[in-house]
């Protein structure tokens, strides 16, 4: 059973090594950006996203090293499957945060923006919601509900900004000085 495990993990290790790879090629092959980005985009710098591609695949090769590492190495009575089943889902953790990094951005159009994450794409109108600022973020609320958070060394982060707020009703912002 033991070896069945470890061939399981070792081509789940393969094909999610390849994926990342694919992503990483791709991120890198995009053309060399201006120092901002495009005046209706606010996304994650791609930096973030390099430095979770690396370290998945670092966590996927410690992952076939456990499970491939001669026998002189460990106690003969130790397993090493539970071990790797251990470190890939960690590695899994890691594989989750680089699709968000590279998947994380916000469009904005006309009078809505549209917010691209993980495994959902949501359209919000200017007037139904609202943001509230922090220390070096804002947060965007629609109603009593968190939608997301963006800094504000975030290119564009103020566009998007102050449009909700120019668009939020003056009741709204009374209701949100009250609460603050």
């Amino acid at each position: 059973m033991d070896e069945v495990i470890k061939w399981c993990v070792t081509a789940a290790c393969i094909v999610l090594s390849a994926v990342t790879i694919f992503l990483a090629v791709n991120v890198l092959s995009w053309k060399p950006r201006k120092r901002t980005a495009p005046k209706n985009e606010i996304s994650q710098p791609r930096q973030y996203f390099l430095c979770c591609a690396f370290g998945t695949i670092l966590l996927f090769v410690l992952v076939l090293l456990v499970l491939f590492l001669p026998e002189g190495m460990v106690q003969p009575e130790e397993s090493r499957v539970p071990g790797a089943l251990i470190m890939s889902g960690i590695t899994m953790i890691a594989f989750v945060c680089t699709i968000w990094f590279y998947r994380w951005r916000i469009v904005l159009g006309k009078k809505e923006f549209t917010c691209y994450f993980l495994l959902r794409t949501r359209t919000y109108r200017d007037t139904e919601v609202r943001c509230r600022a922090f220390n070096n973020h804002f947060r965007v609320y629609r109603g009593k509900r968190y939608l997301f958070s963006v800094m504000y060394e975030a290119d564009n982060a103020t566009d998007l900004m102050w449009r909700i707020t120019k668009n939020t009703p003056p009741e709204a912002r009374d209701d949100q000085a009250q609460e603050d």
